[in-house]
């Protein structure tokens, strides 16, 4: 198991003031390439907002639930990208009780990545035309988000579909 305990950084302030230089974490880290199995059972440390619901409930999970994390970050990255605001999106993931759970709101998921998609020409900007590539990244995108572990993308997958 690797913790992270005290780590010098050297991080210089970006020139321009509109950006801004974050060091987060999403949860709880650990390596199993010396492990038979990545499958982990019981309460472990996690963020709620970004772990997948089988990690959120303490149920059986493996390395698809760090696809679902990486999902919410990817789509967290591409709401920037096109300029619309990660506050805007939490308050269409937001419900009566102010929860901003990726995973409790799969509809609201679905609502946002539809919203992204008639925005698509923005996309010009920040990736390069293609034959609908930049509809499919969210569509990707949204199967990483999936409720259903059986159905989020392999990490072979998901590195297959980014090297491309």
């Amino acid at each position: 198991m690797y913790w992270l305990r005290s780590v010098p950084l050297s991080i210089r302030a970006p020139e321009d003031p509109e950006y801004r230089v974050y060091i987060a974490d999403i949860g709880l880290s650990r390596s199993s390439a010396t492990q038979g199995h990545s499958q982990t059972e019981g309460p472990t440390s996690r963020t709620p907002k970004y772990c997948a619901p089988e990690v959120y409930d303490f149920n059986r999970r493996g390395r698809s639930a760090d696809t679902s994390s990486l999902g919410c970050v990817y789509l967290e990255i591409l709401t920037m990208l096109l300029g619309i605001s990660l506050e805007d999106l939490a308050d269409h993931l937001r419900d009566d009780n102010f929860d901003e759970l990726y995973h409790s709101h799969p509809e609201a998921i679905e609502g946002w990545i539809e919203k992204m998609k008639l925005k698509e020409w923005l996309f010009l900007d920040i990736m390069p035309p293609g034959d609908g590539s930049k509809i499919d990244m969210l569509d990707f995108i949204h199967t990483m988000l999936s409720l259903d572990s059986e159905k989020r993308p392999s990490g072979e997958t998901l590195v297959k579909y980014f090297e491309d």
